[in-house]
C-alpha cells in the first residue's frame, strides 16, 4: 500500500503525459488513515468499567461519605 498509491499517484498517460489517477490516490490515501478497529475506544470503556463499581458510584451517608 505505501508504494503502490504513491505510484498511481504519479504515474502519467503515454499519449498525452497528464497523471492518470492523482485524484483516485489522494482519495485512496485519505480512506486509507482512517481507523478500521475501535479498540482503543473499547479498551478505555474497560478501563472505565473496572474502577466504577456500584460501590464507588454512591456517596451513601454511612458509606463513603461518612469517612469523608
Amino acid at each position: 500500500m505505501e508504494s503502490f498509491w504513491p505510484e498511481m499517484a504519479t504515474r502519467k498517460h503515454k499519449v498525452t503525459g497528464a497523471k492518470e489517477f492523482e485524484r483516485l490516490a489522494a482519495v485512496a490515501k485519505l480512506v486509507l488513515v482512517l481507523p478500521h478497529a475501535n479498540a482503543d475506544a473499547d479498551r478505555v470503556f474497560s478501563v472505565v468499567g473496572l474502577n466504577k463499581t456500584k460501590r464507588r458510584n454512591s456517596l451513601a451517608l454511612d458509606g463513603t461519605l461518612s469517612s469523608i
